[in-house]
């Protein structure tokens, strides 16, 4: 009845959307040197989709927003190049010109639902973080880029850590690289271990249902992480040398852009990595070393009218230990995760057809982990391991139709994993997920109401061949979607968003078939478990007052037929399905201009679940506030400080421990030279603070103080 009536909600949104007509001037959009920004990208307040823009920088804003708005910018590349403030319109003779105000360096933006690169659903809350501020941060995981949002943390130790999204971890967050999923058996979700955030050009984090475009498992939200694309017609590069204390550690990487003809461009990068034993404030902890290395060649050029682009990256991570506090009883280590991944994307734009923008999305993946474990036993020590090996595809087929008075995408999404093998445990399987989707927007009473839906269908797929349970094969369908409105309810930046969206997520190989060594221990699969189903009710509420804008979120989840990994002795772990968990919390989040060079950050997050028995479920973050002030002093030389406390939480799930409250500050300082060249000295939990780096079972301190000097340059 409820995916029906989704669905039902879904359509009548999309035929609200066709159901009236306005008129929409054409603009064209011009960099600060003057010159056109094509393929730039238009983000608005409150929409699903960005704006396309084409070849000479035109573009529509379909349908046409009440007045004044502001419009985020980025370029070509991916890049955050400005905003633009668009209060009035004066009739001309052709396009309305628009010319980019930079981005300074002092600038915070909070993006609220929409992200260049990302579709989300209107109520989510985005946040992306630029190449610029991934060079002052210079996080080295892709986890540590959660650490300044509210429902987001990391689970695990060391460098495997992966991403939680407002309690709904291992599997119901997803995780993107340039479009793709990573994908991987481990039980804790997909971390990307093998990257170096140096490789990327931002990072999109989506709080909340993931947009049916991306599937139905995204239940928590989404990571993106977007590699560095080709900027065509520049020869630029860039480089960087790091070395660290506290967590000691070594790294360097390049990047070069070579220009290929008048339109084309190839971008060569490549990096290596080696971290030793990090510090607590009591002593070092054992076994937390890591190594890794890859590069990455893309290419881009125009082909069939639209926008190409191929890459090809290759990721390494070797000898990554996993530091837990039975380190002494207890060693596990992988040897080797090896990622190979194909990608290529294809967009259109300013076609006069029936869709106005047309995108193909295709990867091709291979992907390997080993783990060794190492128990002391009383007759010796017992060696036990998994080797584990797939391969991934996806397609992702889309058209974008604008006509006067709505915007509709409808699209095929069609991703899997094949050839799935673990040596003494599965012989061969394979999972395919087949969907159609479609979603639209409507802005309603000159942009007081904005109503949009989406709707999918999929058809998943697993299957087993040999191994620990034999030949089996599963197959499930369902419709998910999502339905929202939105309130501007007076003449100002306020908007308020509702939303209802309903999830599917069928379990992945290894929780079905997979038996053998995992770091925590041995797991036994379940063939026999069924998908989860989620019914989540979502409610934002944005504005900006002054210099200020702020963004508060409430969300009330419920996932039926839960997949929980639990303990059936120390160390032993199977997988069942629980009746049902409710997870609900509130966000906020606030960027503010104190003064001219100066921002202030703040954030505060609260959640709390509950099973059908009372007992509360893993993975719930503790409640959480923080701040970060960012100063730049010159042209020259900046600061940032920020610091967070993460309370105590006074419950724990069946696989955790109560974690004390703590607190963490952590300061970096940078110079900018004239010639090119960048230096940050990087100093994290400044006042050499112990805690834990998670609240599982087995979790060991997190590092102490430390500290890291990166100096890099560009030419």
């Amino acid at each position: 009845m409820l995916p029906r009536l989704l669905v039902i909600l879904a359509s009548c949104s999309l035929a609200l959307a066709a159901a009236a007509a306005e008129t929409s001037p054409e603009f064209q959009i011009l960099g600060a040197d003057g010159r056109p920004m094509a393929n730039a990208r238009i983000m608005l307040l409150g929409r699903i989709e960005p704006v396309s823009v084409d070849g000479d920088g035109h573009f529509r804003l379909i349908p046409f927003p009440e007045l004044p708005v502001e419009l985020l910018i980025m370029d070509g590349a991916g890049r955050l190049a400005g905003t633009v403030l668009l209060e009035a319109i004066v009739p001309v003779d052709g396009p309305v010109v628009l010319t980019l105000n930079p981005v300074g360096l002092e600038a915070v933006t909070v993006v609220l639902g929409s992200s260049p690169s990302t579709a989300s659903s209107p109520a989510a809350a985005a946040t992306m973080m630029t190449r610029e501020e991934l060079d002052r941060a210079r996080p080295s995981r892709l986890v540590d880029t959660l650490a300044a949002v509210p429902g987001a943390e990391n689970s695990g130790s060391g460098q495997t850590a992966a991403p939680t999204i407002r309690g709904l971890s291992r599997g119901r967050t997803l995780v993107l690289l340039d479009g793709a999923r990573v994908t991987t058996e481990r039980r804790a979700g997909a971390s990307a271990t093998f990257l170096d955030p140096f490789s990327l050009e931002s990072t999109e984090l989506v709080r909340g249902p993931g947009s049916v475009a991306y599937g139905s498992d995204a239940l928590g939200g989404i990571l993106h992480a977007r590699t560095v694309r080709p900027v065509p017609g520049e020869f630029a590069g860039r480089w960087e040398l790091a070395a660290g204390g506290g967590v000691p550690y070594g790294s360097a990487a390049f990047g070069v852009n070579l220009p290929a003809g008048e339109q084309g461009s190839f971008l060569v990068q490549g990096h290596q990595r080696s971290f030793d034993d990090y510090e607590t404030p009591d002593g070092t902890e054992e076994n937390s070393s890591a190594r890794d290395r890859g590069f990455l060649v893309r290419g881009r050029m125009p082909w069939l009218s639209g926008d190409l682009n191929l890459g090809f990256q290759f990721d390494e991570a070797i000898d990554v230990e996993r530091p837990a506090s039975n380190t002494g009883t207890s060693r596990t280590d992988y040897p080797l995760e090896r990622s190979e991944r194909l990608t290529l994307d294809w967009t259109r734009t300013g076609l006069s057809g029936w869709f106005k923008e047309q995108t193909v999305q295709l990867f091709l993946g291979r992907y390997r982990l080993e783990t060794e474990r190492e128990d002391d036993e009383p007759g010796g020590v017992e060696i036990s391991g998994s080797d584990v090996s797939a391969s991934d595809y996806s397609i992702r087929v889309a058209g974008m139709r604008e006509r006067e008075g709505y915007r509709l995408q409808a699209g095929l999404d069609l991703n899997g994993r094949a050839g799935l093998e673990a040596v003494g445990s599965i012989d061969s399987a394979q999972r395919t997920d087949a969907g159609l989707y479609m979603e639209g927007e409507r802005f309603l009473d000159g942009g007081r109401w904005t109503v949009s839906g989406g709707a999918r269908l999929d058809q998943v797929r697993s299957s087993n061949s040999g191994g620990n349970f034999g030949d089996r094969t599963s197959s499930n369908g369902t419709a998910s979607g999502f339905a929202a409105i939105g309130l501007r309810p007076w003449e100002s930046a306020t908007r308020f968003t509702f939303q209802v969206a309903r999830g599917f997520r069928d379990p992945s190989l290894s929780d079905r078939y997979f038996s053998g060594t995992t770091a925590r221990g041995r797991i036994t699969g379940n063939p026999d478990l069924s998908p989860e189903t989620s019914l989540q009710f979502d409610l934002s509420a944005t504005t900006r007052v002054g210099r200020t804008t702020v963004a508060a979120y409430g969300y009330h989840y419920t996932v039926s037929d839960l997949i929980e990994r639990f303990e059936t002795a120390e160390d032993e772990f199977g997988f069942r399905n629980r009746d049902e968990v409710v997870i609900r919390g509130l966000e906020l989040e606030a960027d503010t201009v104190l003064a001219e060079g100066w921002t202030l950050r703040t954030i505060a997050g609260r959640s709390e679940g509950e099973l059908e028995d009372g007992s509360r479920p893993n993975d719930i973050p503790a409640a959480t506030v923080g701040a970060t002030v960012q100063h730049s002093a010159s042209d020259r030389l900046w600061y940032r400080f920020g610091g967070r406390y993460v309370f105590r939480d006074e419950d724990a799930g069946s696989t955790e421990q109560l974690v004390p409250g703590y607190a963490v500050l952590d300061m970096v300082v940078g110079w900018e030279a004239k010639t090119g060249w960048s230096a940050r000295l990087v100093l994290k939990n400044l006042a050499d603070r112990n805690h834990l780096a998670s609240a599982d079972r087995r979790a060991p301190s997190a590092p102490g103080l430390s500290a890291a000097l990166v100096v890099s340059g560009r030419f």
